[in-house]
C-alpha cells in the first residue's frame, strides 16, 4: 500500500483506512500499518497525526484487534457509556 498525497499541501489527514476483500480477518498486523502510513505522512511533513483510522471487513476481525479495540475505548472512556448493553 503506499500513500497518496494530499491534494492540498498542508491540509490535514483526517482518515487513513484500508478496505480489501481477504480470506482472512484483519487483525492487529493490519492496524500497524495503518499507523505505518500514518508516520511516513508525517515524516513527509503532511498533518496526519489526528487521522482515525479505518479498518473495513466482510467477515470481521481477529481476535486480537478486538482486544486491542476494547483496552482503547476502556482506556479512553472517563464516563459509562448509557447506551451501550450490559446484559
Amino acid at each position: 500500500m503506499t500513500p497518496t498525497s494530499p491534494s492540498t499541501a498542508g491540509a490535514p489527514i483526517a482518515f487513513i483506512g484500508e478496505a480489501k476483500y481477504r480470506d482472512g480477518r484483519p487483525g492487529l498486523a493490519e492496524l500497524r500499518r495503518l499507523e505505518h502510513v500514518r508516520a511516513l505522512l508525517v515524516a513527509a511533513g503532511h498533518d496526519a497525526r489526528a487521522a482515525t483510522f479505518g479498518l473495513f471487513s466482510g467477515t470481521g476481525f481477529a481476535e486480537d484487534l478486538a482486544a486491542e479495540d476494547l483496552a482503547a475505548e476502556a482506556g479512553s472512556c472517563s464516563e459509562p457509556d448509557s447506551t451501550r448493553s450490559t446484559a
